[in-house]
């Protein structure tokens, strides 16, 4: 048994989740009644990711931009924050060209008629609102219900105060995070 574990994990990993999801999928496919005593694997694998997602986040960006503590003027930050910027206003820029442009060369929806198409309502909240839910009340809340904008917005804050203090509890404070960030991965 060990050998055979041994030369499993020596498989790489990009192959051994190609060849569980295709095992999964000829399980599924062949064996569809039987599926039901195997979906508890999946259920307990996606609950322990969900697990990691919100303190790796957390800890990631905390240790991530207090470590930039390189010129010790916070002058990194400021590069990083442009840089940023920068690339997501260029990002975008390119992905509303390229919607335009298929929008332009495809032309969904000329072949419905309006009749067809129900109207739903949506109800839009202001931006205001928007923008005040991105400030946890509570940071602890924000991690127990995944509310990933919280959770980042108060982790660049904590990273960059961390960035700019001084003391030696700082630096115990950005070993903590960084230990959990090595944690969850």
């Amino acid at each position: 048994m060990k050998d055979i574990l041994e030369k499993i994990l020596k498989i790489p990993l990009p192959a051994q989740i190609l060849l569980t999801l295709v095992a999964g999928g000829l399980y599924g496919y062949f064996l569809p009644n039987e599926s039901a005593y195997v979906t508890w694997a999946g259920d307990i694998f996606l609950r322990a990711l969900r697990m990691i997602v919100a303190p790796l986040i957390l800890c990631s960006i905390i240790s991530g931009v207090a470590g930039l503590r390189a010129s010790g003027d916070g002058s990194p930050m400021a590069r990083m924050g442009i840089k940023t910027l920068l690339y997501y206003t260029v990002t975008s820029l390119l992905s509303i060209l390229v919607g335009l442009t298929l929008v332009n060369l495809v032309r969904p929806g000329d072949g419905f008629k309006s009749s067809a198409l129900h109207a739903t309502s949506i109800d839009v909240k202001p931006l205001s609102d928007t923008l005040k839910e991105i400030i946890p009340r509570n940071v602890f809340q924000a991690l127990m219900q995944d509310d990933m904008l919280s959770i980042i917005f108060f982790a660049f804050l904590a990273g960059a105060i961390l960035l700019r203090m001084k003391s030696e509890q700082s630096k115990t404070l950005t070993d903590f995070f960084q230990s959990g960030f090595e944690l969850m991965m």
